[in-house]
């Protein structure tokens, strides 16, 4: 199974972040019945009302799920 989302994020009026993109994407494997993994990758980008310091970031994850 194969998931991919994009969410764009609008801050509140008296922060420093204008808005936010985020964007992921996962890919689920099935090892049995009862089991399976889940990989997943996370892409940020913020951007600020002064538009000097834009931070983002890359996150990677993996998560094992049993049934049971």
């Amino acid at each position: 199974m194969l998931g991919i989302a994009y969410a764009h994020l609008i801050g509140a009026s008296r922060q420093s972040i204008d808005y936010t993109n985020a964007a992921e994407a996962y890919l689920k494997f099935k090892i049995i019945s009862s089991l399976d993994f889940t990989v997943d990758v996370q892409y940020e980008k913020d951007h600020t009302r002064s538009n000097k310091d834009n931070p983002q970031a890359w996150i990677f994850g993996g998560r094992l799920n049993v049934e049971f």
